[in-house]
Parts: C-alpha cells; structure tokens; sequence
C-alpha cells in the first residue's frame, strides 16, 4: 500500500512542482532564520500535497490503514529527492522525521531515483576479502558476482540488478516508441523533432493508446506496430528483429514503413484475412460451395469454435471482455507451463476429433484467452518490475 502513497504523491508533485519551487523561492527571501524557513517550507509542502491527497476518494482506505504523520514525512522525503540538489539520505532522514534509512531507500528504489554521488562513497568494498556492496540491492557479494567496465573498474551495480535496468529500459524503450507513433499518427511530428524533444528532456504528456480501441499503456506488452502499408514492411525490420538496435534507429525504420500502434486483439482481427472473408462461412456452418482445399480451412476455425463454446463459455476467461465473435484473437494458454507438451496451433489444428482435442485441452491444463490477456500473462518480467517501467510516463 505504500508504494500506492508514493506514487500518487510523486506524480501529484510533477505537476505541481514550478509553483512550489516559485513559492518556496519566496519563503527563502523572507527575513527569518534558517530553522524558522525550514518549518515553513515543508509545513507549505505538507498542506500543498495533503489537500489533494485528501480530496482524492479513492485514496481514503490509504489515511486509515496509515497514519498522517507517515505520509507527510513521505511528501517531504519525495520532495527533497526530486529536488534538483538532493542532500544526503541521513539527512533527508533528518528533516523528515524517518526513524530508519530503510524507509528512504524503499521510496528512492520505488521512484527510480538514482543515489547521489555521496552515497557511493558511503559503500563498503573489501578488497582484500574480494567483496563489494551493490549500490541498488545493497547486498555484500564476491567480485564475480559484478561486471567490468570498459576502463578496467568493477560495476557498483552487481549483475541481478544490472539485468533488471535492462529489461526496464528495454521496456522505456518501448515506451518512447510508443510515443512517437502515436504523436506522428495525431499531431504529424517528424522523426528529427522527437528526438530534439528526448535530448533536451522536455516533457510529453500524451496518452498511449491503441489506434482503434482504449488499450493503454497498463497492457504494455499487448501494444504493437502495425504496418498499415504492407509493401513498405521491410523484411527482418519488425519490432522482435529491431529492438536490440538503438532506439533513434528503430524510430527512423518504423517511420519509414508507416506503423501505427495497435493492440494485440485489433492487431490481429487486421491481420486475419481468411477469417474475415469466409466469417459467414464459419459461423452458419455452410460450406459445400466452396472448394476442398478452403472447406479443410473453414473446418479448421469451426473445431476451435466448438471447443471455445464448449470448454469456455464462449469468451477469454481473463477479461471476460472478448467474445467468439472474434475468433482469431482467442488463444489456448497453459497455465501450468511445465504440463505444456502440445503447440496447438501447429500440433493440434488438423485433428478432425474434437473430443480428443478437448481431452488434451483438459489434461495440459489449458484456459482461453484473448490475445492482450495472452501477452500480458506470458509477460512474466513486465508484471514483476510494472511499477518501475510505467512510473515515469
């Protein structure tokens, strides 16, 4: 629940931040002592921040299973770790009026905000036992457990945490994507404008979402690009091939094949072009007019129609939102990866016997989901370092 607190505080404070930077200016030029300018700059912060939180409905079972005096401590801390100096963790300890360090640490790793330099003379590393202190998980561990850098020097960061920033970043970078796809698809920037706009670090309030439905950034790893021009897709240029390169050379070669941003489900029913001419064929069952070879097709799509019916109501079992009506978006997942012994797209799709293919459904402990519930659930490190990928947009 803190980190709730946490992150509705610092995103209110983001917005907020120029007035209480002006006011605060204000406060330091009146004719007090330090001490006295202190108690009035962070009692101005406490009342600034409290107002909202405390007109905000949804935020009530947070005051009560909290006390006040927590989180006002919590708005000073947050305040003085985004400030453009930030003073040292004891001392942020200090002046907020936190017991431990621990508390600090846990609102620092939660916001993502880097330790400043002084920290780092404060960790401990023992040469001659071969040992050093991570400077994110805090963790004494051998030197091997930490990478070298170009210049011969040990990483402060071990390799855990390392890998963690970088699958965090892979998914910033996707962000970033995301925000120019949707920004060129509104309001026509270019490529070069972009990026002048991530170099000086200005701010880009624009809300990511699918070009034909409300999915958003919460189902990250169903959002996709889609090639609305198929004779400018280059192949080997799609997104699993270009994520590694850097991000100006993904942006420059999703631009030039004209991308838009879709979800997983909108992605596919584009894509799905037999469905979609034979739909009718599919649904009413009638297919003695049409040749052997697409009639072997349509039976195809038949079989998972019944089997969906039959095994899951019709519908994703996660969401609850999509239904049979789009057939190609509703995919078998097994909820127990270790019983997986089946691709049933590939294995399974030419058997003619439906119970069979119900019986292994059963026994490989199988469920129906849609194709944004299938991404997001097999997008095990997404879900596990959520809170660090979205905090920042």
């Amino acid at each position: 629940m803190k980190k709730v607190i946490w992150s509705e505080i610092d995103g209110y404070m983001k917005k907020i931040k120029q007035i209480i930077d002006s006011e605060i200016k204000e406060i330091k030029n009146l004719n007090k002592d330090d001490c006295e300018i202190d108690e009035i700059l962070y009692s101005f912060i406490k009342r600034k921040v409290l107002t909202y939180l405390e007109k905000k409905t949804t935020l009530t079972k947070i005051f009560t299973s909290h006390t006040k005096k927590f989180i006002e401590r919590s708005i000073i801390a947050i305040y003085l770790l985004r400030s453009d100096n930030p003073p040292l963790q004891t001392k942020i300890c200090e002046i907020a009026g936190f017991t431990a360090n621990i508390q600090v640490k846990e609102i620092r790793e939660h916001l993502g905000i880097p330790l400043p330099l002084q920290e780092y003379k404060k960790l401990v590393d023992d040469s001659i036992n071969r040992v050093r202190q991570c400077i994110k998980c805090r963790k004494m561990l051998n030197y091997d457990k930490f990478s070298i850098r170009k210049d011969g020097n040990l990483r402060w960061e071990c390799n855990e945490c390392r890998n963690i920033s970088n699958i965090v970043n892979f998914w910033r970078k996707k962000i970033k994507i995301a925000k120019f796809i949707t920004l060129k698809t509104k309001e026509g920037i270019n490529v070069s404008e972009f990026l002048n706009i991530l170099n000086q670090r200005k701010k880009c309030d624009i809300r990511i979402k699918c070009f034909n439905c409300n999915v958003g950034i919460n189902l990250l790893p169903a959002l996709q690009f889609h090639h609305t021009q198929r004779h400018l897709k280059v192949k080997g240029a799609d997104w699993n091939k270009l994520r590694s390169n850097p991000l100006d050379t993904i942006i420059r070669s999703l631009d030039q094949q004209e991308c838009i941003l879709l979800c997983a489900n909108c992605h596919v029913m584009r894509t799905a072009t037999f469905f979609n001419q034979n739909k009718n064929a599919i649904f009413t069952e009638k297919i003695t007019e049409y040749t052997w070879q697409i009639r072997g097709k349509i039976k195809r799509w038949i079989r998972k129609k019944k089997i969906i019916e039959e095994l899951y109501n019709s519908r994703c079992t996660k969401c609850q939102k999509v239904s049979i009506d789009k057939h190609p978006v509703l995919h078998f997942h097994h909820l127990d990866p270790s019983k997986k012994k089946t691709n049933f797209s590939t294995d399974l799709r030419d058997i003619t016997d439906i119970k069979r293919i119900k019986k292994l459904l059963i026994e490989e402990d199988c469920t129906c989901l849609c194709s944004n519930c299938h991404a997001t659930e097999n997008a095990e490190i997404f879900k596990k370092y959520r809170h660090k990928i979205i905090q920042q947009y």
